[in-house]
């Protein structure tokens, strides 16, 4: 039966039915909804979810719906013009049967134009420390993505809605700054001041910029704080364990700390394997690296990778090892004092015979040399009659060996070459800047006495780093001058003549260090 059909046949039977229908008829024209559950959309894909959970389709411009807005939107049952307008704010929806036609709504655009008529211009300038302009910082609007570059006078103009806005500046290697402007101000100036930490952020690499993030398996990197931390009067000793990829070595224990640097291994068997030292931007040899004052320093990099070569050649083939000194920082003058005492010795001596055991062992050689080669011999003959020296006991030795009292020269030749060495180390320096001038000036003294007896090392050096301006001219000094004296005892040699370590454990325990007079007892070679 069809709805004309129906309607007649309420009228024929009564007219409370016909009211109640014909109440009921706008009905068919109620207001579409759908429900729906879409996440992080475009507006456009917001409307063809609609369509393909309802009977209803969408006609509009692309202009009219193109915002870019991205939406969230949980809706049961829902009417489908709120969910429209919800999403494209300011739009209009006329409903057309089953057709839903989306139009701009012009007077939301004059009301944006308005709006945006009614921003107003800010211009300003930024500076440096030293009132010299920034060229490229970025001024931003604090919450919102305006912003703009300063030019190369460092000056800045950008358009702002607020009444009372307020300006971010941030420049690389600077502190960001921010300021507030009042009701009606139109101009405003920045100083910014220098925050070195920042400058981790960023790093040089041959011709271009990378984020430190991405070259970290290549750069390596010690600030001040880590040398203060390690209690060592040799800088190098700290670097030791705490950069990957690069050996600190010691050779040779020698009080002037001949110290070995490799990174990333030997990579050469016939040339030098020593990395490019580079000392505030100058390149030095090892014995500048050597001479410097662990206090004066602010940070040591290490280029292990082979790219340092795109930087500084193929003197960089073995690794780059880049130091930069400290340099005036605070207003006023800072004074710093650094001292240290240390002491060193032999964690660990070579177990030798006493005078006892080798008497013992002195008389069992010479016994078999004779037994070996004189047939029909015997142990008790006496030593007078054996043809040859070496087959006889020395009377010396017969003298441990009949001894019972143990109170016989007994000398152990390392305790009389090894001692237990003190260091020393004093630095000062004083820092601090003026409207036109950065110092940072510096003295130290080192001493190191050397584990055996006789070698040591001493050295005095001072460090003056000026940095000025004078208008526009800028210039900086850096004087580094050292000396140094080492008193220096052979002790590599395998040979008795060429080492004292080896000639002391050669040397036969019966004798004593000095004669009776005091002298030094030279002759050992009589048994």
């Amino acid at each position: 039966m069809t709805a004309n059909s129906v309607m007649k046949g309420v009228i024929r039977h009564a007219l409370p039915a016909v009211l109640f229908c014909a109440a009921s008829v706008p009905a068919f024209a109620a207001t579409p909804t759908v429900s729906i559950d879409v996440k992080n959309v475009t507006v456009k894909e917001l409307l063809h979810t609609i369509e393909a959970n309802s009977k209803y389709t969408f006609a509009y411009a692309d202009d009219d719906i193109s915002s870019g807005k991205r939406v969230t939107i949980k809706a049961s049952d829902r009417s489908i013009a709120s969910i429209v307008a919800e999403a494209i704010p300011g739009a209009k929806v006329n409903i057309n049967g089953n057709k839903i036609v989306i139009t701009r709504d012009n007077a939301a655009d004059t009301k944006e134009a308005d709006k945006a008529s009614a921003r107003r211009k800010i211009s300003g300038k930024v500076l440096d420390e030293a009132g010299e302009p920034v060229i490229g910082a970025t001024v931003t609007v604090k919450g919102t993505k305006e912003a703009v570059a300063t030019d190369f006078d460092g000056n800045f103009s950008l358009n702002v809605a607020s009444t009372r806005p307020t300006l971010v500046v941030s420049y690389v290697g600077y502190k960001p700054e921010e300021k507030q402007l009042v009701s009606g101000e139109s101009s405003i100036s920045f100083t910014i001041q220098p925050q070195a930490t920042m400058l981790d952020d960023v790093v040089v690499v041959g011709y271009g910029v990378q984020n430190k993030r991405d070259v970290t398996t290549s750069i390596t990197s010690i600030k001040a704080e880590d040398f203060a931390k390690t209690p060592t009067s040799d800088f190098r000793d700290a670097m030791a364990a705490k950069m990957p990829g690069v050996q600190v070595l010691s050779l040779g224990g020698q009080p002037d700390g001949n110290v070995s640097i490799r990174i990333r291994g030997i990579q050469s068997a016939t040339s030098g394997n020593d990395p490019l030292y580079v000392i505030d931007g100058v390149p030095s040899d090892a014995r500048a690296f050597a001479n410097i004052e662990s206090s004066d320093i602010e940070s040591l990099e290490v280029l292990k990778d082979a790219s340092a070569a795109a930087i500084y050649g193929s003197r960089g083939s073995c690794g780059v090892v880049i130091i930069t000194t400290k340099r005036g920082k605070e207003e006023k003058p800072t004074i710093s004092y650094d001292g240290q005492v240390g002491w060193s010795n032999v964690s660990k001596k070579i177990d030798m015979l006493d005078a006892y055991e080798f008497a013992t062992m002195f008389k069992e050689a010479r016994d078999g040399a004779y037994l070996s080669q004189t047939p029909g011999a015997s142990i008790g003959d006496p030593y007078d009659s054996r043809p040859s020296s070496y087959q006889r006991v020395n009377p010396i030795i017969q003298a441990y060996l009949d001894d019972r009292t143990g109170t016989l020269t007994n000398t152990d030749w390392q305790d009389e070459i090894f001692r237990t060495a003190i260091s020393t180390k004093h630095a000062l320096s004083v820092s601090g800047k003026t409207p036109s001038v950065r110092y940072y000036v510096g003295g130290s003294y080192l001493y190191r006495e050397g584990t055996i007896i006789g070698s040591d090392f001493e050295r005095f050096s001072a460090r003056a780093n000026i940095d000025g301006t004078r208008g526009k001219l800028k210039y900086g000094i850096s004087f580094s001058p050292s000396y140094s004296q080492t008193n220096y005892v052979s002790a590599d040699a395998q040979y008795s003549d060429d080492g004292v370590i080896a000639c002391a454990l050669q040397s036969a325990p019966i004798f004593p260090v000095y004669n009776r007079d005091g002298s030094y007892n030279q002759d050992m070679n009589c048994i």
